[in-house]
């Protein structure tokens, strides 16, 4: 493993308190233009 995955591995909760998981999900399909209905992603816990 390269130390950037390592790094980020490490560094999960604190990475969460800034930006959820739907978030940084949500973001890396726009990045890479991968066509989604959100209403088809997850059933989000509130």
């Amino acid at each position: 493993m390269t130390s950037a995955v390592i790094n980020y591995i490490n560094n999960q909760e604190e990475h969460h308190s800034k930006k959820s998981f739907k978030e940084e999900y949500i973001e890396m399909l726009e990045k890479y233009k991968i066509d989604y209905d959100a209403k088809y992603l997850f059933e989000w816990i509130k």
